[in-house]
């Protein structure tokens, strides 16, 4: 055995893990396994839908007082300021006052705390969750069962629920914002009351529904790929295979919704099926052949720099690599 393999050995319980199991197999065993393919890594969707219907519900506080505060005072407003035109600031500053008051209890008081400990109970059931995944490719393209040390997650953790309290607290302003701007400039242009009614109704569909679920979404992706990551590049895994839903949602899809990719969500399509380097965002081979030969080629401008389930709404996944290491320890 060389030095750098009984060093390899030695650093990594995993790699002594599958070293001691390929010993144990027959040679047609070791074939068999070797033509493996890893099963899908499978996503976290119910955790996705907890996390959207939390949010919803936070973000329906503010929708409240705009129905029972606001609404109900439109008709009032446009009538008084045809008389005096800051009639309705007075009651507009009480309902702005009921949302500094909400503000306080979300991300201050005793909200904050309901906040953060639901945010850590989603963050573990995403874990939860990949664990199971993790165990279950592994253990069918290696023959082995990983020993599992993360220390990463206390770490990851934390940041995931900063990043989330960050963006509740975010659209909540810019929800509050918009009421305002909506209200102040119909009854200030002497707008119909059907008019206001209907902007703000619109928005209070759009945070309730579709800024939840894209933020849900994003942040569910976002967590589940960085573990991904994390859960193999830890026992030594170094490629994957970029795996997309190979559907018309998927961004460079030329038959499907959004066939060119943009800044924000590059083409996904383009990477389907070749094989990345969890160290180089910026590279891919065609082939595990290619890969194993050096035979790397440089992400075109439309490809996405970075790893599957990042960029904004990603659904792809990444299946690890395991034929290099195979073969490595076999030699």
């Amino acid at each position: 055995m060389s030095n750098d393999k009984l060093l390899a050995l030695t650093n990594n319980p995993f790699l002594s893990q599958v070293y001691m199991h390929i010993r144990s197999l027959k040679p047609i065993q070791y074939a068999a396994l070797k033509r493996r393919k890893a099963p899908a890594w499978m996503y976290p969707f119910k955790t996705e839908m907890m996390l959207k219907n939390f949010i919803g519900g936070i973000l329906n506080d503010w929708v409240r007082i705009t129905e029972v505060s606001i609404l109900p005072n439109i008709e009032k407003w446009l009538n008084e300021n045809k008389t005096r035109f800051d009639a309705w600031e007075d009651e507009k500053d009480n309902a702005e006052k009921e949302m500094d008051s909400l503000q306080d209890y979300w991300f201050k008081g005793v909200g904050y705390t309901i906040l953060v400990n639901k945010l850590r109970q989603l963050f573990w059931d995403v874990q939860t969750f990949n664990e199971k995944e993790f165990v279950k490719v592994i253990n069918h393209i290696s023959g082995v069962t990983p020993n599992i040390f993360e220390n990463f997650l206390p770490a990851m953790e934390k940041r995931w629920i900063n990043d989330n309290v960050s963006l509740i607290r975010n659209i909540s302003d810019d929800y509050r914002k918009k009421i305002s701007m909506v209200i102040s400039n119909g009854v200030s242009n002497d707008k119909n009351m059907v008019g206001i009614r209907k902007e703000i109704e619109s928005l209070n569909t759009e945070i309730q529904g579709s800024r939840a679920k894209l933020v849900a979404r994003d942040q569910v992706g976002k967590i589940n790929g960085q573990m991904q990551k994390r859960k193999q590049e830890n026992i030594g895994i170094s490629w994957y295979t970029w795996e997309t839903s190979i559907d018309e949602r998927v961004v460079g899809n030329p038959n499907g919704l959004y066939p060119i990719g943009n800044k924000k969500h590059g083409d996904h399509w383009a990477l389907e099926g070749k094989i990345c380097d969890w160290a180089d965002d910026t590279i891919y081979a065609d082939t595990i052949q290619d890969a194993m030969k050096g035979d790397w080629k440089k992400r075109t401008t439309q490809m996405p720099k970075t790893i599957p389930g990042v960029e904004i709404q990603c659904r792809c996944f990444a299946t690890p690599i395991m034929l290099d290491m195979l073969e490595g320890l076999a030699a």
